[in-house]
């Protein structure tokens, strides 16, 4: 006789999980940040995450790097960030942390401006 256990697992568990594999598929790494397949592959073609090599038999696997910078993409957009500007703001990734604070800084003043 076969006893089926299951235990209620929250989101953060989950991650922990997801965050111990090296190797997510693209509808890993969907479900891992909530968003759709379609809106990964948008970032693709658009540059602002890089396609993985696909092997000659199997799936494309995304890397960490990845998940951090598709969890700063989210972050940034629900910040007020464009999609533009959030290029923007990755292409600084080696820039001096005063040029990324001054971008940060007109943004807020313009998200200020706009709520009145």
């Amino acid at each position: 006789m076969v006893t089926l256990i299951r235990y209620k697992v929250s989101k953060q568990k989950v991650s922990k999980v997801i965050d111990n594999v090296s190797k997510r598929t693209i509808s890993m790494l969907a479900k891992e940040l909530s968003v759709n397949v379609e809106t990964i592959r948008f970032y693709e073609r658009k540059g602002l995450i890089k396609q993985p090599p696909k092997p000659m038999q199997g799936y494309r696997h995304y890397p960490k790097e990845t998940v951090n910078r598709m969890h700063f993409i989210k972050r940034s957009q629900e910040l007020g960030f464009t999609l533009n500007e959030i290029e923007g703001l990755l292409a600084l990734n080696d820039s001096p942390c005063s040029k990324v604070q001054e971008l940060a800084n007109k943004k807020l003043i313009a998200v200020q401006k706009k709520d009145g």
